[in-house]
């Protein structure tokens, strides 16, 4: 059966700043205790809106009632834009989360450029609360990269493969150069490579709850996010005490896992709202046993 629904009408979204689209369910809408009270969808870097409108279709037809907020990322948050004034591009997003009565929240975030504002987001609730962000579940697709620099650079080029060569030579050169001098930069300043900063985080304690429901979406196909990277995350998570699933999905590339298994794939998102079932699920507490 198609998990997509039989309408092809997109969701309406309003813009509420350059980083946060909103929509709420039309008038009349029978309001259903059971689906998420707002659904997050962190966009993978400079992700094309028509890419990211089948999962917010998807959205409306699994959770009718949900209201939901696309937070889109850029390069320019990855590489240059500052913290505080990402802050303030997502800041209606936490407005939102803050005037939700229910705070029933499934995060679903791609790749690292999504898995950034994550952090940020938790970052901002916990400052302007003192309380963690209360997710229910946290779908994370094709993340988290590689935390060594020069590694993470190799694993971005990947993606230029299909330029003429000359052009992929140019697009090679200027991304390290780009990269290592910003690498250098931050080194100076006494700042974290914010790859590093997004696998220590989602593994914080103190920022993201324990209590949520964990599933990571990935695959040997993806030449951007490594397997190993993302298997050891899992692991690190597990060993903190983290409620973890890990699927891998077979030559699927990055960003683009529903393509191989469209049912598997958001059936592990239901699971992981509905709590349907255990298996998979485990800490490292739970392995021992």
């Amino acid at each position: 059966m198609a998990t997509t629904p039989p309408s092809s009408a997109v969701p309406q979204f309003h813009r509420l700043s350059p980083s946060v689209l909103s929509y709420s369910p039309p008038p009349g809408t029978p309001s259903d205790p059971g689906d998420p009270s707002t659904i997050l969808l962190f966009g993978w870097m400079d992700a094309p809106a028509r890419a990211l409108a089948k999962y917010t279709l998807t959205y409306t037809h699994l959770f009718p009632s949900s209201r939901i907020l696309l937070l889109t990322s850029s390069s320019g948050d990855f590489i240059y834009r500052t913290f505080s004034r990402q802050f303030q591009n997502l800041s209606p997003a936490l407005s939102k989360i803050r005037c939700d009565e229910k705070k029933s929240l499934l995060l679903h975030s791609f790749s690292n450029g999504g898995a950034q504002h994550v952090v940020n987001l938790a970052m901002m609730y916990k400052k302007a609360t003192g309380k963690l962000l209360p997710i229910k579940a946290l779908v994370i697709d094709s993340a988290p990269g590689p935390g060594e620099y020069m590694r993470a650079i190799r694993c971005l080029v990947t993606a230029y493969k299909t330029l003429v060569w000359w052009r992929r030579w140019i697009a090679v050169a200027g991304t390290y150069a780009v990269f290592m001098f910003l690498g250098e930069i931050w080194r100076l300043m006494g700042w974290r490579n914010r790859v590093v900063r997004i696998r220590e985080e989602l593994n914080n304690e103190k920022l993201i709850m324990k209590e949520g429901r964990r599933v990571y979406i990935y695959g040997d196909g993806d030449e951007v996010i490594p397997v190993r990277d993302v298997e050891e995350h899992i692991q690190e998570a597990r060993k903190k005490g983290f409620l973890v699933r890990g699927e891998r999905f077979d030559g699927t590339p990055h960003v683009q896992h529903v393509r191989g298994e469209e049912e598997r794939y958001w059936g592990l998102v239901k699971e992981a709202w509905r709590e349907e079932r255990d298996e998979g699920y485990m800490t490292g507490e739970s392995e021992k046993r």
